[in-house]
């Protein structure tokens, strides 16, 4: 599983470097879909598709939705992160709601593209047989990967899940131990 999360996120990297794909970015809503919310109390921060198009090719595209643009850009998240820290601010530091970032986003929608995410990467439910309460936030990514491959959850389904790479990912670059206890807000 380690290799297919590192290969995904290579492509998620690299994937203008090889070859003439691209991926169209707008936030124009042509699906409808950023007044509603993923069932669980949010607001849509954007969605992603691919369309399959004639002789195979294939286009991507990412819309963003009013949230993505309200949000805390990466890049001031991480300075702010480092000023908690060398404050020791753990109020902050313990709540996640303090990380969810725009690129923790853009990379959230990035991991659903065909370009992308191999296999593909969806929504995943917590549990597949119960209620569908998807895993958003670090909680709930905690959920999925925690549970029992018989109860149809562990790292097989965590790696094709669109926010298990997005907290990962965040967690690395705002500089946390991804081993440690999770903490914070779902």
């Amino acid at each position: 599983m380690i290799s297919q999360y590192t290969e995904n996120l290579q492509r998620a990297v690299d994937f203008r470097a090889k070859g003439s794909n691209y991926i169209t970015v707008g936030c124009g809503d042509p699906k409808g879909w950023c007044g509603k919310g993923p069932g669980q109390g949010r607001a849509v921060a954007g969605y992603a598709w691919t369309y399959k198009g004639w002789f195979g090719y294939k286009y991507h595209y990412i819309n963003l939705c009013r949230p993505f643009f309200s949000s805390v850009s990466l890049d001031a998240r991480w300075h702010d992160v480092q000023a908690w820290m060398s404050n020791k601010d753990l109020t902050r530091l313990k709540d996640a709601k303090y990380f969810l970032t725009q690129g923790h986003m853009f990379l959230h929608e990035m991991m659903h593209l065909d370009l992308i995410g191999d296999p593909s990467i969806i929504d995943e439910a917590i549990d597949p047989e119960g209620e569908f309460v998807q895993a958003y936030g670090p909680k709930r990514v905690h959920l999925l990967a925690q549970r029992s491959l018989a109860k149809g959850g562990g790292a097989t389904r965590a790696s094709t899940n669109a926010d298990s790479y997005a907290w990962m990912t965040s967690g690395k670059f705002l500089g946390f131990d991804m081993n440690s206890k999770v903490n914070g807000t779902d």
